[in-house]
Parts: C-alpha cells; structure tokens; sequence
C-alpha cells in the first residue's frame, strides 16, 4: 500500500475562496480495480465533486428543458437565444447567462486532490472536466499538455518527488473564442448580424445586415408575376416585409408605386411608376441640408481673425470654432504708445498700428532730431513739447552750427 495522503489545495472564484480537503488512500483497491475518485474529497459550500475534483456547482444540471428553443440559464429554462447578462453570448452558448463576466471561453479555478487546474465554457457543451490530474503520481520529469482558454494549452510537469506540480503556468497561445460560439451585434435601425467562431478559434466574418426577415426599412425589393409583369413589397420600420402588391400587366414597376433614393446633402428624391409601368423621372432633392458632410465654413471674427465650423454626417453645420489668426488691434483704433507726445498711432485696416499721425491742432512734433526748423539766417525755432507749437522767438544758432543759412 502506499502511504496516505492528505492534500490540501486552495484557489480563488470570484470573491470566494475554493477549498478542497481529501483523505484518500491510493486509489488503488486490492482487487486491482479503481476506487471512486471522489470517495473521501469535500468541497466548500458552492462547490461540489466531479470526476474527483472540486468545481463550481452548475444549477442546470438535474434541470430538463422541454420547451422548443429553450436552455438551462441559472437553474431554470429560457429562450436559448435570450440574452440576460447582455454579454453578447446566447443563453445557449452562455455557461451562466445571469453572469456578464462569464462566456464561452472563460475559465474558473478547480482543483482534484492533486492539484489546481481550471473549468472552460465550452459554449454549447458546457463546462468542461477540471484539467488537473486526478492521479498525483508521475514519473519525474515527466510532462503532461492540458487544455486550457480558447485553443490555448498549459504543461504540467513531474517533480522529482514523483508528485504533479501544483501550478501549470499560464495558459499559452489563446485564441479570440470558443469553437462555435456565436457573436451577435446591432445594425441599421433593427436589424443585427452573427458570426461565428472557427475551428481554429478565430472569429469568422460578419455576416449582412438583416432583419427579422432580411430586410432594411424602406428597401423594395420586385417579383416576376406568374403572367406578364411584375409586383413590389416593402420593407416595414420593423425589418419585416410588408404585403405584395397587386400584379401589373407587365413592364417594369406597378402603376402608381413610388421609388425613393438619397440624394445630396442628406436629402431624397423619388420617383412614380406611370401608367405605362415604367419609371418617370427623378423629382428634385428633398429635405436637403444646408450643407454637404465634411464642407468647412469661414467667418470674420476678432481683430482680422477667423473662426471656421464643419458640416457632420447629418448635413447640418457643427459649432463655430475658437478665434484665430487676429491682429494686434481694432482697425482706427488709436494709441499714444510709440509716438511723441504731438501725435499717435492708429490701427490699420490689417489690425495692425500704422506710423504716427500728428494731433489736431499741433503745429510740428516733438521727436529727437526733428523737433527745430529754420526761421532765418543762423537763427531756428524749436517745437514746444507740451503744447506742440513752434517757439515765438528766433534763437541764435550757437556757433552758427544749425545749418540755416
């Protein structure tokens, strides 16, 4: 016989923590035959043992669904394509559809009396058997390939005590899904459209958008009559079709119908079928927008600035923006800055300060170099800077150096 074990293995579920407690003998029974593998293991409350391991205890397992189209959801029977947690997985692909963090593929701790190892959503199959080995002993250095997320694996290796390591690793080349699972998202106004997972674990490529009854509101879709001609249908703001017209006698639409189509700007034009059931003309564009998507829009702003605004996809114009590219001042616009105390500046029609302009009133400027004149031989005048007017006198040039002859 070999010796008794007693294994002792914890993991983490949610907020809750997964004990495993085994007594077990070897497994081995005199007879040579394999003894229960559960036979000695108890699980914490909300766990229970399969196949000699602790697992997450599934509500739907003595539960029969007789309904058509029905599954086990949390313990009781719904429509398999409902869709409670709003997860994107069908209740039939769903391993706990009250549960959005749970979906095909995702994986929950386990353990058997030898080590940890992990449940997966299979999808349509369930929850899959606990990966760990439910036999501890091993040849050391032996390794063994588990099963593990979407087409990933894990390897476990023999200790040199001949025990399986507790603890895999992580799991390794992870696909996108499971096996046919389905994936289902909203198009158009109520139509949706599925893909679905491969065998390789790569999703597969949308399908079209449809309905119900695979149609878009207000498509028209025609019939060839068993006589000579032809008659149309609708398609409903509900994505299903509506009634077929009456048959016409022949040509290429029923008298009277009405044909409609985008046309520029988010706007429609449509046409009448006449009575020769043919199609008129094109009316003119209805309901247009003011403006064509992605048209930009200029408007004066500030000092010489600019501020622009965008047409959406709506055809309608969007907020102005900010103000940029402005001057550095309101065009006539004055200021004394800059210029003698005779004379100021004013702003240009560019938002810009121009040169100085002498005030009204002012006889000359007072600016160094320019602020005397000649007033006869070796004799000048010089401009008074708080009243901006020539001196009354003529003063003698010192050392007839003014220049004035």
């Amino acid at each position: 016989m070999l010796p008794v074990w007693r294994v002792i293995l914890s993991g983490v579920l949610g907020s809750g923590l997964l004990t495993c407690v085994a007594s077990v003998d070897s497994g081995i029974t005199d007879g040579g035959g394999q003894s229960d593998l559960c036979e000695g293991v108890t699980c914490s409350e909300g766990f229970t043992c399969l196949e000699g391991a602790c697992v997450p205890e599934d509500p739907c397992l003595t539960v029969v669904c007789d309904g058509e189209g029905e599954e086990c959801s949390g313990g009781r029977c719904v429509s398999c394509e409902s869709d409670q947690d709003g997860d994107g997985y069908e209740a039939c692909v769903d391993c706990d559809d009250g549960n959005a963090g749970i979906g095909p593929g995702s994986e929950e701790p386990c353990e058997t009396r030898c080590a940890m190892g992990t449940v997966r959503c299979l999808g349509v199959a369930g929850w899959s058997t606990c990966s760990a080995p439910v036999e501890c002993e091993c040849e050391p250095g032996a390794t063994r390939t588990e099963p593990c997320g979407r087409c990933g694996s894990v390897q476990r290796t023999c200790g040199a005590d001949g025990i399986w390591e507790e603890d895999p690793g992580e799991c390794s080349e992870v696909g996108e899904c499971v096996p046919g699972a389905i994936g289902t998202q909203s198009c158009g106004e109520c139509a949706e459209q599925q893909r679905e997972c491969t065998a390789e674990c790569v999703w597969g490529p949308w399908s079209d958008c449809g309905g119900p009854e695979g149609c878009a509101p207000g498509e028209t879709e025609q019939q060839d009559c068993d006589d000579v001609g032809v008659r149309t249908r609708t398609c409903g703001e509900d994505c299903s079709w509506g009634a077929w017209s009456n048959c016409g006698a022949g040509g290429e639409c029923v008298p009277g119908a009405v044909s409609e189509e985008d046309c520029e700007q988010c706007g429609t034009r449509g046409r009448t079928c006449t009575d020769a059931q043919a199609w008129g003309d094109w009316g003119a564009c209805e309901d247009q927008g003011p403006c064509s998507p992605g048209a930009t829009e200029n408007q004066a702003c500030g000092n010489c600035g600019t501020k622009t605004r965008t047409c959406g996809a709506d055809c309608q114009w969007g907020a102005w923006g900010g103000c940029g590219g402005e001057g550095a001042c309101t065009p006539d616009a004055t200021r004394d800055g800059g210029c003698d105390p005779c004379a100021y500046q004013v702003c240009s029609d560019q938002c810009a300060w121009g040169g100085c302009v002498l005030r009204a009133g002012s006889e000359c400027e007072w600016q160094e170099g320019t602020h005397w004149r000649c007033c006869g031989s070796s004799r000048w005048q010089f401009c008074l800077p708080n009243s901006c007017e020539w001196s009354t006198d003529c003063d003698i040039c010192q050392n007839n150096g003014c220049g004035c002859n």
